[in-house]
């Protein structure tokens, strides 16, 4: 079975809480400069951007806490 993450960036309000949660979980402290998940305003649009760094292997911590759906987890078989 695999698993992905789905990103809806329109629905994200940039809380955040995905970052922290990440960090979080594999570091034990909340610091975005930590996480795997990376969330940066896009000025020119008034959206934001979600992107991952190369060291994310999905699980299901930052759509957890995604309030919004921006995130989303998803299996496959």
């Amino acid at each position: 079975m695999t698993a992905y993450l789905g990103i809806n960036p329109q629905l994200c309000t940039g809380c955040r809480a995905c970052m922290l949660a990440c960090s979080f979980t594999l570091f034990g402290v909340f610091n975005p400069s930590k996480s795997y998940i990376i969330i940066e305003r896009n000025e020119e649009e008034g959206t934001f951007d979600i992107k991952f760094t190369s060291r994310c292997v999905p699980c299901d911590v930052c759509a957890k806490y995604c309030s919004h759906d921006a995130l989303v987890y998803i299996e496959r078989e």
